[in-house]
């Protein structure tokens, strides 16, 4: 894994002068990784590690903390919050695509493909089904 640096305020401009940055132990994770990050607002950045995880907090955080940063910084600088704008309604292709997005900035800084950043066999047959279940896709001519 690539050690932090400045290449990260230079690859997301539009992050905020800010973050707030909240951690908390929890169980609630990831279970493979041990931790959970979550942009919750568009300045602030929560993140749930579990104590009880092979080797701690400690190792949890040098593991997994800075490419968790990079991913919830790519959310934060596209907007992609939990506390958003409850006007507007996110599909769930939305939703895939701004995860695929942020794990790609993810490997792209960190020099490490998470779990999720791999795919399976069936991925093609995923895409189909996501299309067709997205509320949206009528305006493209998809149903």
């Amino acid at each position: 894994m690539r050690q932090p640096d400045d290449s990260g305020q230079s690859a997301i401009p539009l992050l905020p002068a800010t973050i707030e940055f909240a951690a908390q132990t929890g169980s609630r994770v990831i279970p493979e990784v041990g931790s959970i990050g979550m942009a919750v607002s568009l300045g602030r950045i929560s993140w749930v590690v579990d104590p009880h995880h092979s080797g701690g907090i400690a190792a949890v955080a040098q593991m997994h903390l800075f490419a968790m940063l990079a991913h919830e910084c790519h959310h934060l600088a596209r907007g992609w919050v939990i506390e958003a704008n409850p006007q507007r309604p996110y599909s769930m292709l939305e939703a895939v695509v701004s995860e695929g997005l942020a794990t790609a900035f993810q490997r792209d800084i960190t020099g490490v493909t998470p779990l999720w950043g791999t795919y399976p066999e069936q991925a093609s047959i995923w895409v189909i089904t996501l299309i067709h279940a997205s509320p949206g896709n009528s305006a493209h001519g998809r149903r």
